[in-house]
């Protein structure tokens, strides 16, 4: 039996690398870059989070309701939506089957017995007030004759006595003929505003404003009740604004008057300013009223544009979703 001694041999030198592979520098590049936008992104979070604040909100545009004072069956509409109506201009006649005219005529007809009245009573006046100076004219022709002494001075009292009375009757027909005067233009009104018979048992809508027609909730001869809202305008130069809502938890340091920027649809941004702030039972835009008890108020943020130019950049997106930015 043979054994035979293996031989062992220890190399010293330096020993080689493995090759490295573009895939994994490339993994741990993109690894690295990972680390440093998180990192980036959860400092930023953390400055804009004690620094500035984001709150939802949409655009409002000010908005006219037409709405029926009476009610009745609609006998004429002459508008539709997107029709743009002029200030006055008669847009909708109601048959209301009222009795108007003789509550009218009633009334006139009460107004010119009581100016009657008074202009016979102001005849009376001036009747008294120039008899009273014609008395008075009397008394001092007939002191002129330089008669008894005791018949002088009665004259005189009565002349004083006279004098008084026509001050008293000047200044109660001066009242008396304001009176009238007033009458008179109250009688003009009525006369104006009265309806003709043919109109009897109608009432005339005008357009309230200049604007456009949005909506129209009505068609003809449809009822409308008292207070309805008939049609809806847009005046041409209305009012915008944003509303905002924030939960109370939030406690957002905003102050009324306080500069904001507004994130348009588009993604530009319009500046703005804190109108009012109050608080609100229902959040936005979670708005539910059927059966919905609000657990927390939260704050209702009103926010205007700084001028006319940015009020127009906002027509354009009347009911879209924004943001509201600022500084904390």
């Amino acid at each position: 039996m043979r054994i035979r001694n293996k031989k062992s041999f220890v190399v010293v030198g330096p020993e080689g690398q493995a090759p490295k592979s573009i895939w994994s520098r490339l993994t741990h590049a993109l690894y690295l870059l990972f680390l440093a936008l998180l990192a980036i992104y959860l400092i930023y979070f953390t400055f804009t989070r004690f620094t500035q604040f984001k709150v939802d909100g949409q655009v409002a545009v000010e908005r006219v309701r037409v709405a029926a004072l009476q009610g009745g069956r609609i006998a004429t509409l002459k508008v539709k939506a997107g029709d743009r109506v002029a200030s006055g201009e008669q847009i909708v006649v109601l048959e209301t089957n009222q009795q108007c005219a003789a509550k009218s005529d009633k009334a006139i007809r009460k107004l010119r017995q009581s100016i009657a009245l008074d202009k016979q009573r102001l005849k009376g006046l001036k009747l008294r007030r120039d008899k009273s100076a014609a008395r008075k004219q009397q008394l001092i022709d007939e002191r002129r004759l330089g008669r008894v002494l005791e018949l002088e001075r009665r004259k005189q009292t009565e002349s004083q006595s006279l004098q008084r009375l026509l001050d008293e009757l000047d200044v109660e027909i001066e009242i008396l003929a304001q009176e009238i005067e007033l009458q008179q233009q109250e009688l003009e009104l009525q006369l104006k505003s009265h309806s003709e018979v043919e109109d009897c048992g109608f009432e005339r809508i005008a357009a309230p404003v200049d604007g456009d027609v949005i909506a129209v909730n009505y068609h003809l001869h449809e009822i409308v009740n008292r207070k309805e809202t008939i049609l809806i305008l847009v005046p041409e130069t209305p009012e915008v604004w944003v509303d905002a809502f924030t939960r109370a938890d939030d406690q957002l340091p905003v102050l009324s008057g306080q500069s904001v920027n507004v994130r348009l649809p588009d993604g530009t941004l319009s500046r703005a300013e804190v109108s009012s702030l109050k608080s609100a039972a229902v959040p936005f835009p979670d708005r539910k009223f059927d059966d919905y008890t609000p657990k927390e108020s939260a704050l209702h943020l009103r926010v205007k544009p700084i001028n006319s130019d940015e009020a127009k950049r906002w027509l354009e997106f009347d009911r879209m979703a924004v943001t509201v930015e600022g500084e904390r």
